[in-house]
């Protein structure tokens, strides 16, 4: 953004001559592989073919847990092509990325949007790095993040939401679990209600990079100490776009 003619550049590349992929089978493609990636940091094994295979299946056919969570992601992409973000859509968004894969200890309580006590943050090996802000302050942060998304923006403020998004939900850490997921899909959906051109170039992609992980956590474990400052999730951000 930075580079001088960078951003003439963007908006006149001939990529925009194809911006909006959101009524393509292009994106459909896109789905697959990054539902893969995605669930591969966290341990969860599958492949593209796998994916459009579960893509067919009924859920109430699936037994193995793995395909539960595939089926999950799938059933989340789906709903986010046709709602809009608010507080409700992203409270069933996570009741569908969560179905039948929470233990009682990590499910909300009734009537609750978001975690009811504390809850660590651990990276790829499972060691706690960090906790997640005070889980009283969460309704009044979620909603400033809701208000942000909502926000009419400028065309280079659409270039980095999208990773404003991922990493604040991470650093909120909303939910006892599945707050990796729910922030790379978030960070998609907004793209894909928001900034189509940006769908397939953008997405949050630093928590899926072995080589990127230890800074991701670092930025969260430096935000906190220094005050909230998020500034310091800058760094991982470049290197997404610079990938």
């Amino acid at each position: 953004m930075n580079l001088p003619g960078s951003q003439d550049l963007i908006r006149n590349s001939v990529m925009n001559n194809f911006s909006d992929f959101r009524d393509s089978e292009i994106i459909n493609g896109f789905v697959f592989s990054e539902i893969e990636s995605s669930l591969a940091i966290e341990g969860v094994r599958s492949t593209r073919a796998k994916i459009e295979q579960l893509n067919k299946q009924d859920y109430e056919n699936l037994t193995e847990m793995n395909d539960v969570i595939v089926k999950n992601m799938l059933l989340g992409y789906e709903f986010v092509k046709t709602n809009h973000i608010n507080q409700e859509n992203i409270f069933r968004l996570y009741n569908i990325l969560t179905k039948r894969c929470l233990n009682d200890h990590e499910k909300l309580l009734p009537g609750n949007y978001y975690r009811h006590d504390e809850v660590n943050i651990v990276d790829a090996s499972n060691t706690v790095v960090d906790q997640g802000v005070d889980w009283q302050k969460l309704p009044k942060l979620m909603n400033l993040l809701i208000d942000y998304i909502n926000k009419e923006k400028t065309y280079e403020e659409h270039l980095i939401a999208s990773h404003v998004i991922h990493f604040y939900l991470i650093y909120l850490h909303p939910y006892f679990d599945y707050n990796g997921r729910m922030a790379r899909v978030l960070s998609f959906w907004y793209n894909y209600r928001n900034a189509p051109s940006l769908s397939l170039l953008l997405v949050s992609e630093a928590i899926n990079n072995k080589n990127h992980i230890n800074q991701y956590y670092n930025a969260i474990f430096n935000s906190r100490k220094s005050g909230n400052d998020i500034s310091f999730f800058g760094s991982v951000k470049n290197l997404v776009y610079f990938r």
